[in-house]
């Protein structure tokens, strides 16, 4: 193996490494050794060595599986590359003779490009043979061998993981002939048509192997190991891998929303058996595609930033992470980003104010960019059924035409963009609208003293009646709660007294005391018994 110390790993279903001078094709239903020379030989004249090469007895009818050894001398090689699908972040392209550029998507790498990718960013290359390869962030590859045979739809390619780490789809369609390897210091990958992810840690010392899809065969020199779909396994230099482990599986996703209008939303994950964190990348929707957000979480409370994400599509990619390290299967989530234009801040009604003006002026902040608002209030916290929509308001103001009934209320503002389209939902902020105080009439008077009378109220309300002796109702003489619109105070003595009285609503929550009322009981040698002051002198005290 040259300067590589580390260890060889290939696909189970195809044989060992070939020789470098040739390589191996299988054959397919339809082939015979005619329009495989024609295909991928020089020239018509190479069917007879093939022939007799690969010990072939009928070669109008050779059986599919049939493996073929095929001369790179005497093989149609062709130079090709890797095009650049996607791109996210600082990435960089440096040649064989050192110069540097920013990479591009559409973009075409040849044999001996490098690449490196800046903490954060990623690359999505593409081959000939429609296999992808996903650079991570702080990672840097180098294309040491890209060949072609035929017409160069089978793809013969060779990199170097020099640092961090690579999620690679290869061969999907199972191309015959097709071989991709990627080598670090410490491991070598030889693969056709498997899913796989590799990493490099410990500066090199060390190589992290997760199967996905396929096979792959792990060659010491003292023995063969296979790796499995759904398994993983650290190799390190010097030392033989570790054992095989099954790969954790997918995490539920069920409290990640489909609609997502907070910038930096969270949300906890149900713990995986055997997870000691987790991997969360977003990328634009599609099979493999570059993520544009890749973190790493200790536990399961997510918080990630989206802020810098435009709205749209995307598919947040989840897998559980094991003790070792190891990355298990990936859960999927197709998520909408709607976070602009974001929400006005809501200036009034304050959060958890209260108030008994049932017409309340509801004020909010002029956000930048946006062109009207969209205004809602509900009686739930969740505001599933809003009482009242104003879907296109200019004004960063609105009062209700009519009368809101005492009680809890929530309400929230969205921005509209200059398309109409409504941005995010504001916060559902509660206030509540106070019952006001009772109507009174002026007290009855008779023998056995004072009766004051107020309007009933809503069923399920009550009355706080107080009376006292000084404006100030430091001394109370009556306190009490009371369901009925009335209130007997027997044969008060002479003194002028103070009445209040306030509603309080089904849910326990009072409302302010209306005016205060005082009124001046006399002594019977005045008045008979007590004289009440003249209606006309009713005095009515706002305190």
């Amino acid at each position: 193996m040259g300067r590589l110390k580390g260890l060889l790993f290939s696909v189970a279903l195809l044989p060992s490494l070939t020789l470098a001078s040739e390589w191996v094709y299988t054959v397919q239903p339809g082939d015979n050794l005619w329009n495989l020379t024609e295909r991928y030989m020089l020239s018509m004249r190479y069917w007879l060595p093939l022939l007799e090469l690969n010990g072939i007895e009928q070669p109008k009818r050779m059986p599919p599986g049939t493996r073929l050894r095929m001369p790179l001398q005497w093989s149609k090689v062709s130079r090709v590359g890797a095009r650049i699908v996607d791109v996210h972040g600082k990435v960089e392209i440096r040649d064989r003779q050192g110069t540097q550029r920013p990479a591009h998507t559409g973009e075409l790498l040849r044999a001996h490009d490098q690449v490196v990718t800046e903490p954060g960013s990623s690359l999505l290359l593409e081959f000939g043979d429609k296999t992808q390869l996903l650079l991570t962030g702080d990672s840097s590859l180098e294309l040491e061998k890209m060949q072609g045979y035929g017409e160069g739809d089978v793809i013969d390619s060779r990199m170097h993981l020099r640092r961090g780490g690579s999620e690679s789809l290869v061969n999907p369609d199972k191309k015959s002939g097709s071989r991709f390897e990627i080598f670090t210091p410490s491991a070598l990958t030889s693969v056709r048509g498997t899913g796989f992810r590799i990493t490099n840690e410990d500066a090199g010392k060390a190589s992290k192997v997760e199967v996905t899809s396929g096979r792959v065969q792990v060659v010491e020199p003292k023995r063969t190991l296979d790796l499995k779909g759904g398994f993983g396994l650290i190799a390190r230099q010097g030392k033989p891998p570790s054992k095989p482990v099954r790969l954790l599986p997918a995490p539920a996703l069920a409290a990640v929303p489909e609609l997502i209008e907070d910038p930096v939303p969270t949300f906890e994950l149900a713990p995986l058996a055997g997870a000691k964190g987790y991997r969360v990348q977003v990328s634009a929707r599609g099979d493999f595609t570059a993520p544009t957000i890749d973190n790493r979480y200790s536990d399961e409370q997510i918080r990630i930033d989206l802020s810098s994400l435009p709205d749209g599509d995307y598919q947040m990619r989840i897998r559980g992470i094991d003790s070792q390290g190891i990355e298990g299967r990936d859960a999927i989530r197709l998520v909408k980003l709607n976070i602009r234009p974001p929400p006005p801040f809501q200036v009034f009604p304050t959060a958890e104010s209260a108030f008994d003006d049932p017409r309340p002026k509801f004020e909010w902040a002029k956000p930048e960019g946006g062109s009207g608002y969209r205004f809602e209030l509900a009686r739930d916290p969740e505001m599933d059924k809003p009482i009242l929509v104003l879907p296109r308001l200019s004004s960063e103001q609105v009062t209700p035409s009519g009368d809101l009934e005492p009680g809890p209320y929530y309400w929230r503002v969205s921005t509209l963009d200059e398309n109409g389209k409504s941005g995010p939902l504001g916060y559902p902020q509660p206030f509540r609208v106070l019952p006001k105080a009772p109507r009174t009439e002026p007290p009855e008077v008779d023998d056995q003293g004072l009766t004051f009378h107020w309007r009933p109220g809503a069923p399920g309300q009550q009355f706080h009646f107080q009376l006292a002796t000084d404006p100030e109702f430091e001394r109370i003489i009556e306190d009490l709660r009371t369901e009925q619109p009335r209130h007997h105070v027997s044969a008060p003595p002479p003194d002028t007294y103070f009445m209040r009285i306030r509603t309080i609503d089904k849910d326990g929550v009072a409302g302010p005391f209306g005016r205060t009322q005082s009124i001046e009981v006399k002594g019977r040698e005045d008045h008979g018994w007590f004289v009440l002051l003249p209606l006309s002198l009713w005095l009515l005290l706002v305190l």
